[in-house]
């Protein structure tokens, strides 16, 4: 039976790949997430290029998780998902169908998080990006 990941916003470092050995791995654009918490285009760039950059090749949906884990999946698997820091998306995630089961993963830790709530994402980038 093969394994996916399924890697969220907080998670696109290849330590997290690394980890196990993964069939997939999958990143999805969920417009309802999006529409909750919109994402500037420099934000959706960033995702872009870490996904493109990651050792593993990614397979990159846009749409409802539930309509992708359910239909467009290569197998059907155990999927994985390394736990959100952010809370209110670990919230959205945990709010699935309980046709998606989630394999919950300990938090990893990419990037040190500055000690400020910064609001817009060119500050937080700033703070960060001498971590990578």
């Amino acid at each position: 039976m093969s394994k996916t990941l399924w890697l969220q916003p907080d998670d696109l470092n290849p330590q997290v790949l690394q980890a196990e050995p993964w069939d997939e791995v999958v990143y999805v654009f969920d417009p309802e997430w999006l529409a909750k918490r919109p994402h500037s285009l420099k934000q959706i760039h960033f995702i872009c290029e870490a996904l493109a950059s990651l050792p593993t090749p990614v397979t990159v949906h846009r749409g409802d998780p539930l309509k992708v884990f359910s239909t467009d999946r290569k197998s059907n698997g155990p999927l994985f998902v390394v736990e959100p820091r952010d809370i209110e998306l670990r919230d959205h995630l945990a709010q699935l169908p309980s046709s998606v089961t989630i394999n919950w993963l300990p938090k990893s830790v990419w990037l040190r998080a500055p000690d400020q709530t910064l609001k817009r994402f060119f500050k937080y980038w700033n703070a960060v990006k001498k971590q990578i």
